[in-house]
């Protein structure tokens, strides 16, 4: 039989406990940004369809001599096609990159960017683009940006959030200790602020390392809070690797470093994996254990959230690993 004091006196430490629980939710997942490359498979965006918030497609780019923007593929119609049947948000990205330097160029954004009917041909194109194909948004990835380029940018952006109104989103990813941007003068225009914490180290160095490791991001992180709120910056994420040597020169996918190195050890400083082929060939890159790390990294500063470079080289993300 029951002692009735006993009962009174675990009641409540039992209310406690409920009160407790209740007062503890589930914590909800990050928000998530996924781009995916005009010309890859839409059906990619399906592993991971019912974690992404925003899918930012590649995209468009700067005509060299101001010379107006890239045509679109088809492709990255049947992409945001995709994405609006699976009820995500969709961006068109647009960019710097040249064909002919197989790079980012300072001098394609510059000439477009100072320009003002370039300029204002580009804003325009763009918004008629969202409005008649029916983007939700735009994506700027203007990169290896120089301090002749801050306050062009800054316009750029302005007038583009003029044209799209305020239902469109605009986003603007940066490269870590990036010149070239005024970030408070960004903040009021631009919804999302997408730190590129990759690319520490590639095959352009002949010293291999980590694509992007935890220390190198968590400094990006802090220099970029000094001047754009936490709730408005996403933490970018590699979904691949690089190679140096023979047996993988160059960028890899996460499901060929694996395939090339089945017994690779995991960096616990890096957050990433590691291997020495037999031929010499030293591989680094990120996957989704990599990526649970900076969704960790990512709330310790109270981001807003994490994007990933990029689904079709990288592993799938679920809603459990943005917890």
């Amino acid at each position: 039989m029951c002692n009735p004091q006993t009962m009174r006196s675990a009641l409540p430490l039992f209310v406690l406990l409920l009160v407790g629980c209740a007062s503890s939710p589930p914590v909800a997942p990050l928000q998530f940004t996924a781009f995916q490359s005009q010309g890859s498979n839409p059906a990619v965006m399906d592993a991971s369809a019912e974690a992404i918030s925003v899918l930012a497609v590649d995209g468009l780019n700067f005509l060299p001599s101001a010379g107006g923007l890239t045509e679109l593929d088809t492709s990255a119609l049947e992409l945001l096609d995709h994405a609006h049947d699976r009820g995500l948000r969709a961006e068109l990205m647009v960019g710097n990159f040249s064909g002919e330097l197989e790079d980012f160029d300072e001098r394609l954004a510059h000439d477009t960017l100072s320009n003002l009917p370039a300029r204002a041909a580009a804003v325009s194109d763009l918004a008629d683009l969202v409005n008649d194909q029916g983007w939700d948004g735009i994506s700027i990835d203007l990169e290896s940006l120089a301090p002749r380029d801050a306050e062009l940018l800054t316009a750029f952006a302005t007038e583009l959030r003029a044209a799209l109104g305020a239902e469109r989103s605009i986003s603007i990813a940066l490269m870590v200790g990036g010149e070239g941007v005024d970030l408070p003068a960004l903040v009021p225009v631009i919804d999302r602020f997408i730190l590129m914490a990759y690319d520490e180290h590639g095959p352009w160095e002949d010293v291999p390392g980590p694509i992007g490791s935890l220390d190198w991001q968590r400094a990006g992180v802090e220099a970029l809070l000094e001047s754009v709120p936490a709730d408005k910056v996403e933490l970018g994420v590699a979904g691949y690797g690089y190679g140096w040597g023979p047996s993988g020169d160059g960028q890899l996918s996460v499901a060929r470093a694996e395939e090339l190195a089945p017994e690779a050890e995991f960096d616990d400083d890096a957050g990433e994996w590691t291997a020495t082929l037999a031929d010499g060939t030293e591989l680094w890159w990120s996957d989704i254990q990599s990526f649970r790390l900076r969704v960790a990294l990512a709330r310790e500063y109270g981001l807003g959230g994490v994007a990933l470079w990029s689904l079709e080289q990288g592993d799938p993300v679920t809603r459990a690993d943005l917890r």
